[in-house]
């Protein structure tokens, strides 16, 4: 690599399907006639493949399929090689994988290699990504021999692009690249094999801007498995260190939050609730800053300090602190209401952890209900974290012995994933199982009994 390697690369994430891999390693825009042409000559934007990404954000993953679906049936007709079908066949996988239907998935992934091979040539950076999907199929499982054969080829593509590299999407896929290879020596203890590997990958994971890095190739259990390898290389590693958040936050706040944590360890408890409240001044500095690129660290340090105060029985001054931190996330992500990220940023777990654990989990419920409210509102009532919301509720009110509201609440999220997932989907049954046990408890054994039969089905296709 060249001395472009010192550039910090700051892309979005993009998402990524069950098992590893991307729905689609970049959106490619569909061939349109010069009439849909902008005046600037360029394309007028995918309104399909818009209108699928935003279902698939929102969990309406039926009608992501249906989009996906009638795609594949038009460019079928029209163009059976073009790499746009491929993009959609992508998709389709996911859909596939969610229903346990993996050998159909693993048909796809080697009609998109063979799509990719014909229009790209057989060297390009995408191919390599094409054969870490083929080789991250659960088809593959205990096939070892074969994922290395895969794995090894896709890497043997990327060093050919290594000199000089490159786009932010082909250092991704680099390190995935490399990633994968060295994970699979991880797991096969070839320590010696897998350490230049992960040695390469953190420099390209280290080309991603810190506070997104996460979300890049397999950047995010690097630190893991680092430490995994000097552990069994018997070498001194510092495991808290190395997969701390302090990436997430400035360096000077990072600090701040180190020396409360040591002041904490030595018994020095108000100089390490002074530290953390000067890291609560400073966070607040810095997000009132045009240049500040750190998003929710005020929120965050409260967070933190009612970690603090919880540990040391202090639960009212906790219980503020949860409270305040959860009123800023309101607040400050009001005026972008309607974002996917929104809702999902309205995190009550750690108010619900101390009412849990102090008795007093009735408290919760007003604060669900709020929160669950302002999805609905904002996202719609289908939307993934209305659903996550109500499952939790549903809990509550299972904890609290309060069975018929939890019956009532259950069935309403079921309901919605059922529309959003369809009847044989496997994630189904992070509802179905709590639902099932729900049922046990109010003696309804007949219908418990239909519940876990639908389990079963699902488990069984799954592992088939």
């Amino acid at each position: 690599m060249d001395d472009r390697r010192s550039v910090v690369i700051s892309q979005r994430p993009r998402p990524r399907r069950w098992f590893l891999v991307r729905f689609a390693t970049a959106l490619i825009l569909l061939s349109l006639p010069c009439a849909c042409l902008a005046q600037s000559g360029r394309p007028a934007p995918d309104t399909r493949k818009q209108a699928l990404t935003q279902a698939i954000r929102e969990g309406r993953v039926v009608d992501a399929e249906k989009i996906a679906t009638d795609a594949i049936h038009e460019i079928e007709q029209s163009d059976p090689d073009s790499p746009q079908l491929a993009d959609y066949l992508r998709y389709h996988i996911s859909f596939l994988d969610g229903k346990g239907r993996f050998s159909e998935a693993f048909a796809l992934e080697q009609r998109i290699l063979e799509i990719h091979r014909k229009a790209l040539g057989p060297t390009d950076m995408e191919i390599s990504n094409d054969l870490i999907n083929l080789a991250s199929s659960p088809t593959q499982k205990g096939n070892n021999q074969e994922i290395e054969r895969l794995l090894k080829e896709a890497l043997e593509i990327v060093r050919l692009h290594m000199t000089p590299i490159m786009s932010g999407q082909d250092v991704e896929m680099a390190a995935r690249s490399l990633g994968s290879v060295a994970a699979l020596y991880l797991t096969e203890h070839r320590w010696a094999e897998a350490d230049p590997l992960l040695q390469e990958e953190s420099k390209l994971c280290d080309l991603f801007e810190a506070r997104l890095r996460a979300g890049y190739a397999m950047c995010e259990s690097l630190p893991h498995r680092l430490a995994e390898l000097y552990r069994a290389e018997g070498r001194g590693v510092d495991v808290a260190q190395m997969t701390s958040d302090d990436q997430h936050s400035p360096p000077e706040l990072a600090s701040l939050n180190r020396t409360a944590m040591l002041y904490e360890k030595d018994g020095l408890y108000p100089s390490a609730e002074d530290v953390y409240n000067q890291a609560i001044a400073l966070a607040e500095k810095i997000e009132a800053t045009p240049q500040n690129r750190f998003g929710g660290i005020v929120e965050r340090e409260y967070d933190l300090l009612g970690q603090f105060f919880e540990k040391h029985r202090l639960n009212d001054k906790a219980e503020k602190a949860y409270a305040t931190a959860l009123e800023i996330r309101e607040k400050t992500l009001g005026r972008i209401r309607g974002h996917s990220d929104y809702a999902g940023a309205l995190n009550y777990s750690h108010l619900l952890d101390l009412y849990r654990n102090t008795g007093r989990l009735k408290d919760i419920e007003p604060v669900i209900q709020h929160v669950l409210e302002i999805q609905e509102q904002s996202l719609g009532e289908r939307h993934r974290a209305v659903v996550k919301t109500l499952t939790e509720f549903a809990e509550v009110y299972k904890e609290e012995g309060q069975f018929a509201e939890a019956q009532l609440v259950y069935e309403r999220a079921l309901a919605i994933q059922e529309a959003n997932l369809g009847q044989d989907d496997y994630q189904l049954i992070e509802i179905l199982s709590p639902y099932a046990d729900l049922l046990r408890k109010l003696k309804d054994n007949a219908k418990a009994s239909e519940v876990q039969a639908r389990i079963d089905v699902l488990q069984k296709r799954r592992e088939r």
